[in-house]
């Protein structure tokens, strides 16, 4: 069970089940995650290998998925304004990323990952 908020044309959504994230993600124009702080946000992989433009914090997980002006933007979550004009980049076609969802699947799928752990475990 999930609430939804209506902003206009717009919704918010909470709280999803797993097994309709992708549709949701298929459906949706623009992905925002905007916090102080975030390692590496296993929802952003998610957005991003579904195609969908980000707007993001800048912090410390983010920059390992997002590039900027690339496949979204990282947004100043202290100025409304610098986040709403670069979500509005995105929504109204100004600026369309080119997402490699190829790139960003084979970066973090878990061949890859479980490779580079096996790795770092032999190292040790």
């Amino acid at each position: 069970r999930h609430r939804k908020m209506d902003c206009g044309q717009y919704a918010i959504l909470f709280s999803l089940q797993q097994d309709k994230l992708v549709n949701i993600y298929n459906r949706a124009k623009l992905f925002m995650l905007l916090s102080f702080e975030e390692g590496l946000p296993k929802v952003l992989l998610e957005a991003s290998a579904c195609g969908l433009p980000a707007v993001v914090s800048n912090n410390s997980g983010m920059k390992d998925v997002i590039a900027d002006g690339e496949n979204g933007f990282f947004a100043d979550i202290n100025n409304k304004d610098d986040v709403v004009k670069k979500a509005s980049k995105i929504l109204r076609n100004n600026h369309n990323p080119v997402l490699d969802t190829k790139a960003i699947k084979n970066k973090f799928s878990w061949n890859k990952i479980s490779q580079q752990l096996l790795e770092l475990y032999k190292s040790l």
